[in-house]
């Protein structure tokens, strides 16, 4: 198992972009400190991030912070970071002209014994 704070997702790239990603997860959890959040499941990529709409800001001091809470995300794939000089190799890009079938579980954390945080990766 592995667990971090959201705040330690952050990556300060030069171009706000996604951050974080976690590649091959069976499960994922955000909580807040007692416990009590939300675990997804299936077979996803899964991240987790103080800011929204990244894509929206020119330069990291441009992002604003959410306001007392963070974001989840869980997807079946991601394509990879990259630009040029160093292009996302092809076997690392989503494919628009694809089709793609996965189901992700959601389920409500209410804290106390037995409550997961961090990610189940494989």
């Amino acid at each position: 198992m592995w667990s971090s704070s959201a705040e330690d997702q952050y990556v300060e790239y030069l171009k706000p972009q996604d951050h974080g990603n976690h590649d091959d997860v069976r499960w994922a959890s955000l909580t807040d400190g007692g416990g009590a959040g939300l675990l997804v499941s299936g077979d996803l990529e899964a991240g987790a991030t103080a800011y929204d709409e990244l894509d929206r800001a020119a330069y990291p001091h441009f992002l604003k912070r959410n306001d007392g809470w963070n974001t989840l995300h869980a997807d079946h794939a991601v394509t990879g970071v990259g630009d040029t000089p160093n292009p996302v190799r092809d076997q690392y890009r989503v494919k628009a002209d694809r089709a793609y079938d996965y189901t992700l579980t959601l389920r409500p954390l209410t804290g106390g014994a037995g409550a997961h945080t961090g990610t189940g990766e494989k």
